[in-house]
């Protein structure tokens, strides 16, 4: 079989060849037997993350951080960069 990441270029697997996952930036790979398992790291580090939050009259626990942003509920907050 063959195995490839990312469309790039294709490399021969044989019998007794060992395939080899590595954890990528933010990227955890486990596995159990022959089960791969790829999911987020528990802590991540990103360079630049966009938060949207829309809140309700339902929500109001959370109007002391509404306070803290000067926004009124009902509305969407600003993207926080």
């Amino acid at each position: 079989w063959k195995v490839t990441t990312n469309t790039g270029a294709t490399t021969e697997v044989t019998g007794g060849d060992t395939v080899d996952f590595i954890n990528g930036e933010n990227i955890a790979i486990t596995n159990t037997g022959r089960n791969i398992t790829i999911g987020t790291a528990k802590t991540v580090s990103f360079d630049k993350v966009q938060l949207v939050v829309l809140l309700s009259i339902k929500q109001m626990v959370l109007m002391p951080a509404v306070k803290k942003l000067k926004v009124l509920p009902m509305l969407p907050l600003p993207i926080l960069q």
